[in-house]
């Protein structure tokens, strides 16, 4: 009876504490506000965030994710980044910011498509349908 009583108290304690894991979304308009934020500085230059409740490893990365697709999306290849910042604000609560320069050629120290390719399968992501 202990012992179902201490596994139910965990489920419940995991699942209140937003251990269901992070996602590679936009920024939702809740008081976590978990996800991607971007900003266009320049024509070809953007500010990305990307905010996680789990590591700093899953916000870098969905953070260079995100930096790709922006990439793609307005039709560059390649991006350099010119400035990058980490911030933990509370336990399990990491946010990192880039600031990139985006290139229609391959001539930006990271190309998009590569860059998209290998963390999509890292994290097991599905292209989504348009």
């Amino acid at each position: 009876m202990k012992k179902i009583f201490f596994v139910l108290s965990l489920c419940l304690f995991l699942v209140s504490t937003g251990f269901a894991g992070v996602r590679y979304n936009a920024k939702a308009r809740t008081p976590l506000h978990y996800g991607y934020y971007e900003a266009m500085l320049q024509t070809d230059m953007y500010e990305v965030q990307f905010m996680s409740n789990d590591s700093w490893f899953h916000a870098k990365n969905f953070c260079m994710l995100r930096c790709a697709n922006l990439c793609l999306e307005n039709g560059y290849k390649s991006f350099n980044i010119l400035f990058s910042e980490t911030e933990i604000a509370k336990v399990h609560n990491f946010a990192v910011c880039m600031n990139i320069e985006c290139f229609r050629d391959d001539s930006g120290k990271y190309k998009a498509e590569e860059i998209k390719t290998n963390l999509f399968k890292l994290f097991n992501i599905k292209e989504e349908a348009n």
